[in-house]
């Protein structure tokens, strides 16, 4: 595998990343700029906090993505989170450089989800970036279906800009506040009955010519997604399923906890065979990004003189994790054969006051760097 655009990677977390920061914006004067989103989850501020405190010379400033989810959204419970989040981040960007707000609608007039549509409409030139060393994407606050349609394009418009010779681009990085035992403590609210493909990732479903080829489908798993899980089988409708399960992991009997938890569902409604499940790494989506590709790639194959394949992805899983199933989406793309079906849920709950020793100390940064000086 040798010829895959992320054969070789930078990963780092926790004391790694901080000392890379650290080195990177204190060697020399650089301009950053950090999106990230504004929401409840206590994770939201960990990034920009991080980026604050490692210093350096040049400009720091920030996009923030607040969004737009209507007055019947569950969240707005946790509106007083979400305002004390944002005066943690303005603290920590005044001094720093300039903070913009940039509005995202979930929901139009008709009440349809347009999230992933309008995601990938916040950023349209590279030439927004000019003034930038390094872009840092923190994806911690943000929904799936919102990260990913984002992320694919800042590596869109940076690859196209690469492609007519533009001149000197940012790196983009993406940085993650992960915590497993605190995902499991957020929870969706009001799952939507059906699901679609996040936008610009259908995998050529649509195409008449594809129709008739068969459907594999790659769910990562995650806890307490099984409803998530039923409406996307049935609206992808594959020809195989080949569950996702993160193992190494953390928690070592996590892979074996949501076998159990996912048994009535795979073993009796799909009767899936037990050999049909791919190992990925918890805390390397460059590992699930391989595991897949390589499934991919054997499928293509042994089906081709059946006239092929086509694949979809799907991320019930966390952040880190779910990055994996992108970056393979995003690499496939021109071939049109990688969809990510996603399900969108109207809201979310969750109790910040709630003591669990899981979630309290054990968040973790981590950090991809996914375009620029690394790899050219």
């Amino acid at each position: 595998m040798n010829n895959i655009r992320w054969n070789y990677y930078s990963l780092l977390k926790t004391e790694e990343l901080t000392r890379f920061w650290a080195q990177r914006l204190n060697n020399r004067s650089s301009n950053l700029l950090c999106i990230l989103a504004l929401g409840f989850d206590p994770r939201t501020c960990d990034v920009v906090k991080m980026l604050k405190n490692v210093g350096g010379e040049g400009r720091r400033d920030a996009i923030l993505i607040q969004f737009d989810e209507g007055p019947d959204s569950p969240s707005q419970a946790l509106a007083a989170h979400v305002a004390q989040n944002r005066q943690t981040i303005t603290d920590a960007i005044n001094g720093m450089g300039n903070m913009t707000v940039r509005q995202l609608k979930l929901i139009d007039d008709d009440g349809r989800r347009v999230e992933s549509v309008n995601a990938a409409r916040l950023f349209s030139n590279m030439s927004e970036f000019d003034a930038y060393d390094d872009i840092v994407f923190d994806i911690s606050a943000l929904p799936r279906g919102i990260y990913f349609a984002i992320l694919a394009k800042l590596l869109y418009l940076r690859d196209e800009a690469k492609r007519v010779n533009k001149g000197r681009l940012p790196n983009i990085h993406v940085i993650v506040a992960e915590n497993a035992g605190l995902d499991a403590e957020i929870h969706q609210e009001g799952v939507e009955e059906s699901a679609h493909f996040v936008h610009g990732f259908s995998g050529g479903a649509q195409q008449e010519a594809t129709a008739a080829v068969p459907c594999i489908w790659m769910p990562l798993l995650g806890e307490g997604q099984e409803q998530q899980f039923r409406v996307i089988h049935d609206f992808v409708k594959p020809s195989e399923v080949l569950p996702v399960l993160p193992s190494p992991a953390r928690n070592l009997r996590r892979a074996d906890d949501l076998v159990i938890e996912y048994r009535e569902l795979l073993f009796d409604s799909l009767r899936l065979d037990p050999r049909n499940f791919i190992y990925g790494h918890e805390q390397n989506p460059f590992v699930v990004y391989r595991q897949i590709h390589s499934v991919i790639d054997r499928y293509r194959q042994s089906l081709k003189p059946l006239g092929g394949a086509r694949f979809v992805l799907s991320a019930l899983s966390s952040k880190l994790m779910s990055l994996g199933p992108l970056l393979v989406a995003y690499e496939l793309k021109p071939e049109n054969i990688v969809g990510l079906a996603h399900v969108a849920s109207s809201g979310y709950q969750f109790d910040p006051l709630q003591p669990n020793e899981t979630s309290a100390n054990l968040t973790e940064l981590f950090g991809l760097w996914l375009a620029g000086d690394y790899y050219e």
